[in-house]
């Protein structure tokens, strides 16, 4: 396997981790409010009522799921080399990185394999 085809692997894969997580954070956070079993979430909204709690999850959750959806298929461009998927890789593991810890471990993962496949390319 080529070293771009494990870079798209690993964005690929930062997009259903970040997919997954938001799911069961918004569903965990969704449950707890609702049926009022969250301890510390009562302070974080206190004086909201559920409609604007609704609309500050939604804020959160929808470009959250963009994100993972861009990482999808951005991933996948680059598994097939498209020149636009490289630099856009790049961009989303540099972007990656403050999300410690599984952001900073994949994103250096993927800046890695993209500068190595570089690097191989200059050679050739």
């Amino acid at each position: 396997m080529k070293d771009i085809e494990k870079a798209g692997n690993l964005l690929i894969l930062m997009g259903w981790f970040t997919l997954v997580i938001v799911i069961a954070t918004t569903i965990l956070i969704g449950v707890g409010i609702f049926l009022g079993l969250a301890i510390f979430l009562p302070y974080v909204f206190e004086g909201m009522n559920k409609n604007e709690i609704f609309i500050f999850l939604m804020n959160l959750l929808i470009p959250t799921l963009l994100m993972s959806v861009i990482c999808i298929k951005v991933g996948g461009a680059v598994k097939n080399n498209k020149k636009w998927a490289i630099i856009s890789g790049v961009l989303i593991a540099v972007l990656s990185l403050p999300g410690f810890p599984i952001g900073t471990i994949i994103g250096l993962a993927a800046l890695f394999y993209f500068f190595r496949d570089w690097r191989g390319n200059l050679k050739a």
